[in-house]
């Protein structure tokens, strides 16, 4: 199964928190730029603040809403795309599991074709040594 994401996380192995924060990161990269925009908004209204500008900080108050707003948007359209891709993601692992033991099978066959070909070459052998 390919998908666009190569460094997909082995289901089975949990993963540690900094990997975590970059696989997801990857999935969805509108929210980590939502959060570094929030945060750069309310670093700036707090320096706007400090030095007395007002309309500057007001400003900035009013970005860092948007931003916030637009970074939830992101976050509920993005878990609303995988959950849904995920019962798409959910059929393509089965049509694997079904290819998986399909080539299973194929192998069995073979092992078994190959067996009674040494069993035939061996008793041909046989023959043409008696």
């Amino acid at each position: 199964m390919s998908s666009q994401f190569s460094s997909a996380p082995d289901p089975e192995k949990p993963l540690s928190g900094w990997s975590k924060i970059v696989y997801e990161s990857k999935r969805q990269p509108l929210v980590p730029l939502g959060c570094l925009i929030t945060c750069g908004a309310l670093i700036g209204a707090a320096i706007a603040g400090r030095k007395g500008n007002k309309l500057m900080m007001n400003y900035m108050f009013r970005l860092r809403v948007a931003a916030q707003g637009a970074t939830v948007v992101a976050l509920i359209g993005g878990s609303l795309y995988y959950s849904k891709k995920g019962s798409s993601s959910q059929r393509q692992d089965d049509d694997s599991d079904q290819r998986r033991v399909r080539q299973q099978e194929w192998l069995k066959k073979l092992d078994e074709m190959d067996q009674k070909e040494k069993r035939r070459e061996a008793a041909l052998e046989k023959l043409e040594t008696a």
